[in-house]
């Protein structure tokens, strides 16, 4: 609920200053699906991804960053097109929708050498080839145990 809050915030404060922001907007479609070799031959995982990035500096001073990713995970439980109507089938295909990261940057906040960030942020400590075991700071995604670097966002 919390994370709901402070999404829409962000969203209130971008969509006000975007008159005179500099904004960009990007992100990537992304899919994982697995096969396995040996018999059963089955499909073993399925992973579509949205992720979408929104950077606004609407002065000098202030820069807002946000990515949310919407996630489809697991195999649809429809096996017709009139399984996606019955509401008794809420899970005919499952979804998520994720805040990987929603900030705000206030430099020169109080004195001139201040700067504030306030919000949800992945921090990456250090230096490796996606496994490095020195970068504590955000918990590992172990959602999928092949996709090795992969961070929660903390607040």
């Amino acid at each position: 609920m919390r994370d709901n809050i402070l999404f829409s915030a962000f969203l209130i404060i971008i969509l006000a200053t975007t008159s005179i922001a500099d904004i960009s907007i990007n992100g990537y479609i992304q899919t994982d699906n697995r096969l396995r070799l040996e018999e059963p031959k089955t499909w073993t995982w399925n992973e579509n991804k949205l992720n979408m990035k929104l950077d606004a500096k609407p002065s000098d001073k202030i820069r807002a960053f946000g990515e949310i990713r919407l996630k489809g995970i697991g195999f649809s439980n429809a096996n017709s097109t009139s399984d996606l109507q019955d509401k008794s089938k809420r899970n005919a295909i499952p979804y998520s929708l994720e805040m990987q990261e929603a900030y705000m940057d206030i430099n020169s906040f109080l004195t001139k050498k201040l700067d504030l960030r306030i919000g949800r942020q992945v921090i990456v400590w250090g230096t490796a080839d996606k496994i490095n075991p020195s970068s504590n700071l955000c918990p590992d995604d172990l959602e999928d145990i092949f996709n090795f670097g992969e961070k929660i966002g903390v607040n």
